[in-house]
């Protein structure tokens, strides 16, 4: 037979379990099992406490879209080991009143609270200079990745937050855009200089 004190142990353990599930129960409707970061129902739960916030008092606030690929391998689905390791770093770097979330497969959306267009911006930096700063594991290997994002500051004219994230996918979009035309400018006088044919001699 079992001790009253084994069933005071038990009783108290079961307890702790009924908290425990009732916790995961709350929770796992806003959280990405992958990161461990809000999805798209906590981003819009958090959007409405935002909203509240500004028509009481007036508080700015933002949103910043920041999207993933891999530098070698192009577009298509990052690992988890590597987006999970992407969350963490921007986790490290949010403020406690902000909001990450996952936005897709490749991307992620944060509110950033009591905070203007260039506050979004200057998060930015900190963000992709965190990333930047340490390599990104994927099993027995490191890789980089590239980064874009866009931000954009509600408003009232705004509407709606899908409207809001519109106008962040759309800065971000424009971001890609310019690195891609970038890239282009330079690739034709790499591969011109590849072509040439070697030379004996000094040049005259």
């Amino acid at each position: 037979m079992f001790s009253r004190d084994h069933n005071c142990e038990w009783r108290e353990r079961a307890k702790v379990l009924e908290r425990e599930l009732e916790r995961l129960t709350n929770d796992a409707p806003f959280v990405d099992p992958t990161t461990g970061v809000g999805n798209l129902n906590h981003l819009d739960l958090q959007f409405v406490k935002l909203l509240g916030r500004w028509r009481r008092y007036g508080e700015p606030f933002a949103v910043t879209l920041i999207g993933f690929t891999d530098a070698v391998a192009g577009r298509g689905e990052l690992p988890r080991e590597a987006f999970a390791h992407l969350a963490r770093v921007l986790m490290e770097t949010v403020r406690v009143e902000d909001t990450l979330c996952r936005m897709s497969q490749n991307e992620f959306a944060i509110l950033l609270a009591n905070s203007t267009i260039q506050g979004a911006e200057a998060f930015l930096e900190r963000a992709r200079n965190n990333i930047a700063r340490e390599p990104i594991r994927t099993g027995d290997r490191s890789r980089f990745y590239c980064s874009a994002a866009g931000v954009a500051e509600w408003s009232d004219e705004v509407g709606s937050l899908s409207e809001l994230l519109r106008l962040a996918d759309v800065e971000m979009r424009k971001l890609r855009s310019d690195i891609a035309a970038e890239s282009r400018a330079y690739s034709p006088a790499i591969r011109d200089i590849a072509a040439e044919p070697r030379t004996h001699g000094p040049a005259v």
